[in-house]
């Protein structure tokens, strides 16, 4: 601890508006509101059901195949089988079922797949720190990844609501250790879902309907929430992400209108989506 006192070199990039800005994918409703940043605490949330990790994993996806730094990221994704998690990141990379795929066409998919995801296995009775750990070995011994995903936040064991700001405490100091982003994905609460519009479709729920209301609004750098509207015939293949927050906007980034989020729509085929409304 101590005091620290404006530097005039630090405030040179400033000064000359050349301060690093996070890195674009070219896709521009997408980059205007949410970017890749590294040291970067992302959460995501969203009720049951609605494709929050399959949302979270093609927004990875998508930041490893168009940023120029091509990110590799880390996987705990508790409620998921990993087997199934790799066929769907294979069928997203040639935009192609599995078994419409030739050997050729499967060994590339396999090679860029495990180059850019690797996956922790799965433990319904383990805890933020034991994955926090296992994940500082992978990092050190095995693997030296740019991202985490721990999904979702409610399969850790924890107690009381004083340890889930320890956790956001523990998260935010293994950022800063590792320099890696983490991403964490979270259910709203009950009350949320019992929130309907009209049609009786699931509202949108907000920021403080998540797990522990407010603190993670409060704790996260970035925040976005994933909707879909699961039994609307019409609908239910159209993604929306609600940015609701970005902490640090000078590097890019922004909060999307509450009537105009970023969309996504879901191709049946491949299991994939696209940025733009069309059949494939």
């Amino acid at each position: 601890m101590g005091i620290e006192k404006i530097k005039m070199a630090d405030l040179q990039p400033y000064i000359e508006n050349k301060t690093t800005r996070a890195e674009k994918t070219g896709i521009k409703k997408l980059d205007d509101f949410l970017r890749y940043k590294k040291k970067n605490l992302l959460i995501v949330g969203g009720l049951a059901n609605v494709g929050k990790t399959t949302g979270t994993l093609w927004l990875m996806f998508s930041w490893s195949m168009l940023c120029k730094s091509s990110p590799k990221w880390l996987v705990f994704s508790n409620e998921n089988e990993n087997i199934e998690t790799s066929v769907m990141l294979l069928e997203w990379y040639h935009e192609k079922p599995i078994y419409e795929q030739t050997q050729k066409e499967l060994a590339s998919a396999i090679e860029w797949v495990e180059d850019h995801f690797q996956f922790l296995k799965n433990d319904y009775s383990t805890d933020l720190l034991s994955v926090l750990k296992l994940a500082s070995d992978t990092y050190k011994n095995i693997w030296q990844f740019d991202g985490l995903l721990i999904d979702p936040y409610s399969s850790l064991k924890f107690g009381g609501y004083n340890e889930h700001y320890s956790n956001a405490t523990l998260m935010r100091q293994w950022i800063r250790k590792y320099e890696t982003k983490l991403i964490v994905t979270m259910h709203a609460g009950t009350e949320a879902a019992r929130m309907v519009d009209k049609n009786r479709s699931p509202l949108t729920p907000l920021p403080s309907s998540l797990e522990m209301g407010a603190m993670w609004m409060n704790r996260a750098d970035d925040l976005c929430i994933m909707h879909r509207a699961t039994q609307d015939e019409v609908l239910r293949n159209k993604m929306e992400i609600h940015v609701c927050k970005i902490k640090q906007t000078r590097s890019g980034g922004k909060t999307t209108d509450r009537e105009k989020p970023v969309e996504l729509y879901y191709q049946e085929k491949w299991g994939g989506f696209l940025w733009e409304q069309k059949s494939v």
